[in-house]
C-alpha cells in the first residue's frame, strides 16, 4: 500500500507557503454537492503533499495560471465565526485577484508618475537699447549737421533753430529704429563735389565741407 501524503492545513489568518508540482489539479470531486480540487505541492520541508482547494479557491488558482515549480502562498482570512473565509493568494510573490489584476506581495505597484508640463518658452524681454551715452551724442550731433545741410538746400524763410531741431529730432528717431541706418562720419571733409551752398565753387575754401549753422541765421540752435 502506498504510504498517504500528509495534507496542508489551511488555518484561518495563516500564510501557508507551498510548491506546485504540477501546473493542474491531480483529482477533483465533489462532496455533498461541494466540489472539490485536490493538487499535489510540496510543503515548506521539502515533501510532497496534498492540497485541497473548494470553489473559492481554486478559481484564484486557475487565475494564477500556475506553471510548474510555482511558489504558491495562501491566506484564508476570517475576522468573525459568523463570516465566511476569504482566499488570498500569491504566485510567486505577486498577488492574485480574479480580475487579473497582478500587483507586487511587499511592493505594491506605483502609479505612473507624470511629467510635469512644460510651460511654454516665455518671449525674449525686447532688447535694450545698446548705444552708449557717447554713441547718443554722437548720432545726435550728425543728425544736427545733416539737419542743417538739409534746411540750407530748402532756403526756406522761417524759424531755422526750430525747423533744423525738429528735422535733427526725425532723423535722431529714424536711426534708432533702423539699426541698419548709420550716420555720415564728419570727421573727414567730404569731397565728392557736393555742397549746400552753391555760392562756393570747386577750389574755394570750404568747399565740400557741411556749413557752420551758427552762421546762416543769428538763431542759435536750443540744444
Amino acid at each position: 500500500m502506498a504510504e498517504q501524503r500528509p495534507k496542508i492545513e489551511l488555518p484561518d489568518n495563516v500564510q501557508v507557503d507551498v510548491t506546485m508540482k504540477f501546473g493542474e489539479p491531480f483529482k477533483q470531486g465533489e462532496n455533498n454537492g461541494r466540489p472539490w480540487y485536490l493538487w499535489t505541492v510540496k510543503n515548506d520541508a521539502g515533501d510532497d503533499a496534498s492540497l485541497f482547494a473548494d470553489e473559492p479557491l481554486q478559481m484564484l488558482l486557475e487565475a494564477a495560471d500556475i506553471e510548474r515549480g510555482d511558489e504558491i502562498s495562501i491566506k484564508p482570512v476570517k475576522t468573525t465565526k459568523a463570516e465566511p473565509r476569504t482566499w488570498h493568494v500569491w504566485c510567486n510573490n505577486q498577488a492574485v485577484s480574479l480580475t487579473g489584476d497582478a500587483t507586487p506581495q511587499q511592493a505594491p505597484q506605483q502609479e505612473p508618475q507624470q511629467e510635469p508640463q512644460q510651460e511654454p518658452p516665455k518671449a525674449a524681454p525686447p532688447k535694450r537699447d545698446s548705444l552708449t551715452y557717447a554713441d547718443r551724442v554722437n548720432l545726435m550731433g550728425s543728425c544736427i549737421q545733416d539737419a542743417a545741410l538739409i534746411w540750407a538746400a530748402v532756403k526756406t524763410d522761417g524759424d531755422n533753430s526750430r525747423a533744423i531741431a525738429a528735422i535733427a529730432n526725425t532723423l535722431f528717431i529714424d536711426c534708432r529704429k533702423d539699426r541698419t541706418l548709420t550716420a555720415p562720419d564728419y570727421s573727414e571733409p567730404d569731397t565728392s563735389g557736393a555742397t549746400s551752398d552753391p555760392g562756393i565753387q570747386e577750389g574755394d575754401p570750404g568747399y565740400g565741407e557741411p556749413p557752420n549753422p551758427g552762421t546762416e541765421d543769428d538763431d542759435d540752435l536750443p540744444f
